[in-house]
């Protein structure tokens, strides 16, 4: 399933939903604009002061950034009946800018831990387009044209600097998909606060 974020009049930026069928769809805090789904459901766009009309909506999947979904969490954690209508999947959109960062293994553990449901991490470069995406496989983020700079390891796609080092593993993946992916993401700042220590 395909939406469109515009950014600009003239810079029309694509976000996909990486199952074929998501349900009612809550897109949080991402100002997408969405085509209608083949079976007639349509993305709804939410800010995340609005939780009232995001529960009244009852998603079946929610698209939001990382910050936010681990906030959902911890209330789900702490007790809260939070979001009961979830029942298909979690995309969630990171960036090495924010401080969370990329997803990390204990991000993933927390989501799972209070939903239960797949999660799918979108990559955003700096300029917040969305420049690799995680699929079914669940085996590193699909992404075009991926180098690495050679002094300091950034990973880079379709020329944009993503601020993070990461493996690069190519070839044939489980999805299906023949396009490079990125795995074990580590943002710069960490990679040499680590080095430093």
């Amino acid at each position: 399933m395909t939406f469109r974020r515009f950014r600009r009049a003239d810079d029309v930026e694509t976000f996909r939903f990486p199952l074929p069928c998501h349900g009612r769809l809550a897109l949080i805090d991402l100002h997408l604009r969405g085509a209608m789904h083949p079976r007639g459901n349509a993305p709804v766009n939410f800010t995340s002061a609005d939780i009232k009309a995001i529960e009244a909506f009852a998603p079946e999947s929610i698209a939001l950034p990382l910050a936010l979904a681990l906030s959902y969490s911890a209330q789900r954690l702490a007790g809260a009946n939070f979001l009961p209508s979830l029942r298909r999947a979690i995309v969630v959109l990171s960036s090495p800018q924010t401080p969370c960062g990329p997803m990390t293994d204990g991000h993933r553990d927390l989501l799972w831990g209070a939903f239960g449901l797949p999660v799918f991490e979108q990559l955003l470069a700096p300029d917040g387009g969305v420049i690799a995406r995680e699929c079914e496989a669940h085996d590193g983020l699909h992404a075009e044209q991926i180098s690495i700079h050679a002094e300091t390891c950034e990973a880079w796609i379709a020329g944009q600097a993503t601020g993070c080092s990461a493996e690069i593993v190519m070839g044939h993946c489980d999805c299906g998909l023949e396009t490079p992916r990125l795995r074990t993401l580590i943002r710069l700042r960490q990679r040499a606060s680590a080095a430093a220590a």
